[in-house]
């Protein structure tokens, strides 16, 4: 294993989650592999130490320069704890799911290492897309956006049904600022025109995950009928976001 003894204040400590955690998911490996060669190549001028499990400790071999790996066989974070504070910079690569960026950076910054990207209060606050949309109310223009927490107890359906009329002008004026609050009590609920409810739109919604940063799970939804099929998207106790689906130029 590389010694650490020759780690100085211009060294570098460089790693991608899944390449230095040993996560072997089939649908992410190869790129995960070709992100941390990218960046390795890119820093090849600096002073980097990039940190590998042991699956995948050759896969800089055809470079033309050399790269100083540090192999692990142990979990990444164990790793980390014991033995990052002797770097005072760190430039990794993770996906924000399961709060894996927004801990692995909290983690450096706790060592007082300067990571080369958003600080953890940064990190926590995209990762939530609603919260985004809250901290950002009053400060940019923004798609209106709802919090939907998918219980069969409540009346969440009903509610995205008044959004999606209202937005085609099959409730209200068909503004959003005649648009009925998402919370409702159950005498104000309406009884709602499901007559159309297979029939395409023009004006659409998008439904997202509250949490994460990636395009799993998201749905348009281009008709009545395409609400029911959140339920099973989602599931029960999950929280997820509406916004009016606008289309990119």
């Amino acid at each position: 294993m590389l010694d650490l003894k020759d780690v100085n204040d211009d060294s570098i400590l460089v790693f991608e989650y899944f390449t230095a955690s040993g996560v072997e998911d089939l649908s992410i490996v190869s790129e995960a592999v070709e992100l941390i060669r990218s960046l390795a190549s890119d820093l090849k001028d600096e002073d980097i130490y990039v940190l590998l499990a042991k699956q995948f400790e050759n896969i800089f071999d055809d470079f033309d320069f050399d790269v100083k790996t540090l192999i692990i066989e142990e979990a990444l974070e164990d790793w980390l704890e014991r033995e990052a504070y002797v770097f005072d910079r760190a430039m990794f690569i993770a996906a924000e799911n399961d709060n894996n960026l927004y801990n692995l950076t909290k983690l450096l910054e706790s060592k007082e290492i300067k990571v080369y990207g958003s600080d953890h209060f940064a990190v926590k606050l995209a990762s939530d897309k609603y919260e985004t949309f809250d901290y950002l109310s009053n400060r940019i223009p923004q798609p209106m956006t709802y919090n939907i927490l998918l219980n069969r107890k409540t009346y969440w359906k009903r509610a995205i049904q008044i959004f999606f009329d209202t937005i085609n002008g099959d409730y209200g004026d068909g503004s959003n600022d005649n648009a009925v609050p998402i919370m409702q009590k159950p005498k104000d609920i309406p009884v709602l025109d499901n007559s159309d409810r297979d029939v395409v739109k023009e004006n659409k919604l998008i439904a997202k995950p509250r949490f994460g940063v990636d395009c799993d799970d998201i749905k348009i939804i281009a008709s009545k009928k395409d609400i029911d099929d959140l339920e099973e998207l989602y599931g029960e106790g999950s929280r997820f976001i509406i916004q009016p689906y606008i289309e990119g130029d």
